[in-house]
């Protein structure tokens, strides 16, 4: 299921989130016992902090409850010298001044701005915009968008898309197939 997320470091010592869900249903009783199973679940897995959103699955809902979560919206703040590795995503997904960031793959309109570390993202379709990292390793299918402010290395794959490139510092290393530079 699709949803937003918007990942923020700050000067704050702990981790906030923010969950918003919109739930559809033939009542709004419905709607509501759909969205109330919506979760976010925060826990440590070795030194690392996992959050997850929790959804009910359209598959295996109870037959009598027709209510079902059409969107949700999570905002994430984090300490900006925590870094931060995204599993597969799908909706938006907006990353800001994080300590470094691992993008699994990101399907839909993408932003990363502001990493004081190394930034590793895959895409694939949509918008995407890359500003202001320190190096990069990405691998792009059917993106188009702009890379700009790249200070160190910069490695691309790129099959189909559109994608602008700005101020590459460091040495670029490209393979890429019918996509417009």
């Amino acid at each position: 299921q699709s949803n937003d997320l918007t990942v923020t470091g700050t000067d704050r010592q702990e981790i906030s989130v923010e969950m918003t869900v919109t739930a559809r249903g033939f009542s709004q009783a419905e709607a509501k016992a759909a969205a109330d199973l919506a979760q976010i679940k925060i826990e440590r897995v070795g030194d690392s902090m996992a959050v997850s959103l929790v959804l009910p699955s359209m598959r295996n809902r109870n037959r009598n409850q027709e209510g079902f979560i059409s969107q949700s919206t999570i905002a994430v703040a984090l300490p900006r010298r925590l870094l931060l590795r995204v599993e597969p995503h799908l909706g938006k997904l907006f990353i800001t001044d994080v300590a470094g960031v691992e993008v699994m793959g990101s399907r839909g309109e993408t932003r990363v701005k502001g990493s004081t570390g190394h930034v590793i993202l895959t895409h694939t379709g949509g918008p995407l915009e890359i500003d202001n990292v320190p190096s990069l390793k990405l691998t792009a299918r059917n993106s188009r968008g702009s890379i700009k402010r790249v200070a160190g290395s910069f490695s691309v794959e790129g099959t189909n898309g559109e994608l602008e490139l700005a101020d590459i510092a460091g040495p670029l290393d490209v393979e890429s197939r019918n996509v417009e530079w």
